[in-house]
């Protein structure tokens, strides 16, 4: 096989939805929802006993086949977003002339023999096919036969995949970037490394406070150009490298040429562990806390040996959480139907309006707001009636055509959202209030960039409005976070998200919380 898919959630979404709600309407239901579209339809496929991914060991492994030739042409996007997650799961090693092997028959080859998404010649099929059927011959000889086949380019194969990170110190200590502001380049020095070596990729950004931009997407190229005119007053300008595999080797702070105007720069920073590779307890917080937001604030209670929780609201944006309770819900909507308890729960507060009976019932010393929540869809079904379009409402039946949709983005929300804010700031007059002000990541801890598949520039411009219309009608403690704390988890428990950290985040979290109740 060659240039493969090796998941099928990887592919464009449209068809993917397509697909899925077509093959599978009992199990696949419709979806507006982008930050969860990947966990929901992975619990659909997992409910249909859909086999969509070869990438991990659940439905595929291919040790358990005889013989294995995966060809990939290096140019493919393919290579990135398919065949290396396939090598890095399954432990393929590199052997040289872009071979990947567990054993010589169990072989994944890259080559290069035409542009991008480019099928094997036809001629080029037949003679190694020829080969594959021969027993004699291993997948390993046959796929180096391929590449150094003289109707591919074998010339590339140093810049096949390869795993960097053993090489980031010597990097640190021959990389340097400059800048040419007039002109809008920055020019990269990578000492002794050829350009392209492994797959070596260079991407430019600049950051200003929780403001991030990609100016430059990643290539081999070690000049990047980017428009001037484009760059922010006082911004740091970074550029990032990854391998082939798509490792994140380091960020490249860009120093100023002699004939340029200073650029600021800044440290690179040391990327905190992920929440699941450290198993030790943080002390103990010793009031009790009610948390109304989402799971950015209640999972670094995970790491406390006595997790002191009065309550927890979530999946209620404002606008819903403060409209008046619906007199009845909508045709076709159960909340018997979802079988997790605490989302029933979850559900039925926000169908009720629970939480302003719930902060006048719960005793409780101090509660803890975050908007990550507000992302959600709300469904105005008229007369006042609002509710949360959430992942777990739809599990009860609730549809988008139940009422009309408002979205983050849509021209009327923020209107709706303010006029929603201040009757909770009424409400939480007399409250302690301490605001975690947090804001979706832009890439994760491996330096992914997450602004194309999610809409982190939308959603951050939303929340900074939102979180300074509470700071200005709220006598509360705001919580915030260095930049290098802004980095989601590719291996939370929760999955893939922006607004999933690693655990140097909820450790940070935990700590300003004790130093603001320990003043108070």
């Amino acid at each position: 096989m060659w240039n493969p898919q090796t998941d099928i959630l990887a592919y464009n979404r449209t068809f993917v939805d397509t697909y899925l709600t077509q093959a599978f309407p009992a199990h696949c239901a419709a979806t507006e929802e982008t930050t969860t579209w990947l966990n929901q339809r992975s619990e659909e496929c997992a409910a249909a006993d859909v086999h969509r991914s070869v990438v991990t060991e659940e439905h595929h492994d291919p040790r358990s086949m005889r013989r294995l030739l995966l060809l990939q042409n290096i140019s493919d996007w393919h290579l990135s977003a398919h065949t290396v997650p396939y090598l890095k799961a399954h432990g393929f090693m590199s052997v040289g002339t872009g071979s990947y092997v567990l054993n010589p028959n169990l072989t994944v080859q890259i080559a290069n023999w035409g542009q991008g998404h480019a099928p094997l010649p036809t001629e080029l099929v037949i003679d190694h096919l020829r080969a594959f059927l021969d027993s004699g011959r291993s997948p390993l000889e046959i796929g180096r036969d391929v590449a150094l086949d003289e109707r591919c380019d074998p010339t590339v194969m140093s810049r096949a995949p390869m795993d960097l990170r053993p090489l980031v110190p010597e990097f640190h200590d021959q990389w340097s970037a400059a800048i040419e502001a007039t002109t809008g380049s920055v020019r990269i020095s990578l000492g002794n490394i050829p350009e392209g070596y492994g797959g070596l990729r260079l991407g430019l950004i600049q950051t200003s406070g929780t403001s991030r931009e990609q100016l430059a997407w990643f290539s081999t190229d070690t000049t990047i150009v980017f428009p001037p005119e484009k760059l922010w007053p006082g911004a740091q300008l970074m550029v990032v490298a990854r391998d082939g595999l798509n490792n994140h080797l380091l960020h490249l702070p860009v120093e100023p040429d002699a004939s340029s105007a200073e650029v600021p720069t800044s440290d690179s920073q040391t990327v905190p562990t992920s929440i699941k590779e450290v198993d030790a307890k943080e002390p103990a917080v010793t009031a009790s806390l009610f948390i109304y937001g989402s799971c950015v604030t209640r999972d670094a209670f995970a790491l406390l040996e006595r997790p002191n929780v009065a309550e927890y609201v979530a999946r209620s944006p404002i606008v819903s959480a403060m409209a008046a309770p619906a007199a009845s819900l909508p045709v076709g909507m159960d909340i018997d139907l979802i079988d997790s308890a605490f989302q029933r729960r979850m559900v039925t507060w926000d169908a009720e309006k629970s939480l302003p009976g719930l902060l006048a019932n719960t005793a409780h010393g101090a509660v803890v707001i975050d908007l990550i929540d507000e992302r959600l869809g709300i469904l105005d079904l008229g007369d006042g009636a609002v509710l949360s379009l959430s992942t777990e409402a739809v599990k009860a039946g609730l549809t988008r055509h139940a009422g009309t949709l408002l979205r983050v983005g849509d021209p009327d929300f923020l209107s709706r959202w303010d006029a929603a804010a201040q009757r909770l700031i009424n409400l939480l007059q007399d409250e302690r209030v301490i605001l975690n002000r947090v804001f979706w990541a832009a890439e994760d801890q491996n330096g992914q960039d997450l602004t194309q598949k999610f809409p982190v520039d939308l959603n951050n411009q939303v929340l900074d409005h939102m979180y300074r219309i509470l700071q200005e009608g709220l006598d509360c403690t705001v919580i915030d976070y260095p930049r290098n704390l802004m980095v989601a988890d590719s291996e939370h428990r929760w999955g893939l998200s922006p607004f999933h950290f690693t655990r140097g985040f909820y450790v940070h979290f935990l700590d300003s919380l004790r130093e603001i109740l320990d003043e108070q």
